[in-house]
């Protein structure tokens, strides 16, 4: 695909460049999404013809200038890659594991001077950049990729501006901990991931880590975190209950004190199907019971409640009927026999 002006990337990205290498820059991405490939610097508005590659071997686009304005595509990528005349970047969709290496890109100008650049992409699991914790839980922030045995120093921070630990290889091996998190931050060294206890809501939000290895070359990586209450006091109430022409009619409602986003999961004899909080339904008495589950789920836990009816539809209601009618029938009976003997 071509496209003229460059669309507002509906994924925020991590790039930052290599320390002494401005032509290089990481970028990371997440399986199933899309990312944008771009130089580190502006193109001139005018050029001879641009070439994408992977890892230097495999082909992705060619463009030149002298044909009809449309980049060639190479059959590993069509379909999955968008091209941005007028910047050069490189819009690449449907990300995979295996899309993780170099992206080299060779720009010629009209003087035939040529350019190059290269992009380092490394593509994760989006549980390893995103997290999910509850309301006075706790959970591990974790770097995607094994940190090497020997860096200089590690530094985290909350959405860019509030510090939450430092720690420097010459100190006495303890992190600093800034206030705001002090007594609720742990630092496990080994890997540079960040234990954070007795979560709040507020917690929820971008949390960087940046990684000084002993050569001075920096990486950084931000991982999102959302907190979430606990699910909990789940249970089915029922708004309207009436049996006619031998079909149970049913109103439930699944109430919880928790506040939202929630799901609603329903579940009649052994199947589950989503629903909303209120559940109408309408099943043909067949002498069995029935059984219905509601479990509502936000991201970070779940819970659930059950409630079951007999067969009659109205809990007790035909068989009190039926026990009347045979006590009234009993005691006409015993009277009867009673007064015929007299």
């Amino acid at each position: 695909m071509f496209l003229g002006p460059l669309p507002w990337p509906s994924l925020l990205l991590l790039t930052w460049s290599v320390s002494g290498d401005l032509s290089t820059k990481k970028v990371v991405g997440i399986v199933n999404e899309s990312v944008l490939l771009e130089p580190t610097v502006v193109l001139p508005e005018r050029y001879q013809d641009i070439v994408w590659d992977f890892n230097g071997s495999r082909e992705i686009l060619e463009w030149k200038n002298n044909g009809d304005g449309k980049p060639k595509f190479y059959a590993h990528y069509e379909k999955r890659v968008t091209f941005h005349q007028n910047n050069g970047s490189l819009w690449l969709n449907s990300l995979r594991k295996e899309d993780s290496g170099l992206y080299h890109l060779k720009v010629t100008h009209l003087d035939n001077i040529q350019e190059r650049w290269t992009v380092n992409l490394r593509v994760y699991d989006s549980s390893a950049l995103r997290v999910v914790g509850v309301v006075d839980g706790s959970v591990f922030l974790d770097p995607p990729e094994v940190l090497p045995q020997q860096y200089q120093d590690i530094v985290w921070d909350f959405n860019g501006s509030r510090e939450i630990l430092e720690w420097k290889k010459n100190w006495d091996r303890k992190p600093k901990i800034y206030a705001h998190y002090e007594n609720r931050v742990r630092l496990p060294q080994s890997n540079g991931s960040l234990w954070l206890t007795d979560l709040r809501k507020e917690d929820s939000g971008p949390y960087n880590l940046k990684v000084t290895y002993v050569n001075d070359v920096q990486e950084r990586w931000t991982i999102n975190l959302m907190v979430y209450d606990k699910v909990n006091n789940v249970t089915v109430k029922v708004i309207d209950q009436t049996r006619m022409d031998g079909k149970c009619n049913l109103v439930l409602e699944c109430q919880t004190g928790t506040p939202g986003p929630l799901k609603f999961i329903w579940g009649f004899n052994n199947t589950l199907f989503l629903g909303n909080r209120t559940l109408n339904l309408t099943k043909k008495i067949q002498g069995q019971s029935l059984c219905f589950t509601c479990r509502v789920e936000n991201p970070g836990s779940s819970a659930k409640s059950n409630i079951c009816f007999p067969d009659s539809c109205v809990p007790g209601s035909s068989a009190e009927a039926r026990c009347s009618l045979w006590l009234a029938v009993l005691i006409t009976t015993a009277l009867g026999l009673l007064f015929s003997r007299r």
